[in-house]
């Protein structure tokens, strides 16, 4: 039997693939010129954050040079100190108190305020754009300081002065030192001029507290801040 020819399968054309134009990516700069923009761009942040941590230092600390006799033996005459310009650091609520309910309004200490024994940098009352001042803190806000024959005392209490290292006998009123103020001495008693004359000291005329002794070299050390108590 012959062979029947069987009818071909209908021929399906696909459409030709479009062609794809491949195009260069464009050129992008040198690599040179790259790698100075970038050199370039962190030398400029370099300097603007050692310029922000410059700023920061300078207004936290500062350096003074101790200039006469009154804070002798403790202190003496040409040593140079580091202060912390932001040991008595406030902030005022007053403004923020109005929209956080329980807030205090009034000033707030952020590192704790000036304490007794404390070594301060302050501006002279009798001339406030003169020549600074270095004294030790002995009153404190509301308490009652008598200086008498050789003796400091704190609401009728004696204090104890470690630091005292030779008989003094140049007394002043009896003060009462009023909220926000301080009376402050020299360790040299006989050759200090301080609040026995120009009386309590208020908080805004202090500068900072003494840190540090860094020259001369045999001085080196921590500045001798005192916690002495009335007994």
């Amino acid at each position: 039997m012959d062979d029947v020819p069987q009818p071909a399968p209908p021929l399906l054309l696909l459409p030709a693939p479009r062609p794809v134009l491949l195009l260069p990516s464009p050129a992008g700069p040198p690599e040179g010129p790259r790698r100075a923009a970038a050199l370039v761009r962190e030398l400029v942040e370099t300097c603007l954050l050692a310029i922000l941590v410059f700023l920061v230092v300078r207004g936290s600390f500062g350096t003074y040079q101790v200039e006469g006799h009154s804070m002798d033996p403790t202190l003496q005459d040409g040593e140079f100190l580091i202060v912390g310009q932001l040991t008595y650091a406030q902030v005022d609520t007053s403004t923020l108190s109005r929209f956080v309910p329980g807030l205090d309004a009034g000033k707030h200490d952020v590192f704790g305020g000036p304490g007794r024994g404390d070594i301060i940098i302050l501006h002279n009352p009798e001339d406030p754009t003169g020549k600074r001042l270095v004294k030790r803190i002995v009153g404190l806000p509301g308490e009652t300081v008598e200086t008498d024959s050789g003796v400091v005392k704190i609401d009728g209490r004696e204090l104890s002065e470690p630091y005292i290292k030779s008989a003094w006998h140049v007394s002043g009123p009896t003060v009462v030192c009023p909220p926000d103020s301080y009376f402050v001495m020299g360790d040299n008693r006989d050759a200090s001029s301080d609040s026995r004359r120009f009386g309590c000291v208020p908080d805004e005329l202090i500068i900072g507290k003494t840190m540090l002794t860094v020259w001369p070299r045999d001085r080196i050390g921590l500045a001798p801040n005192q916690q002495p108590k009335p007994r």
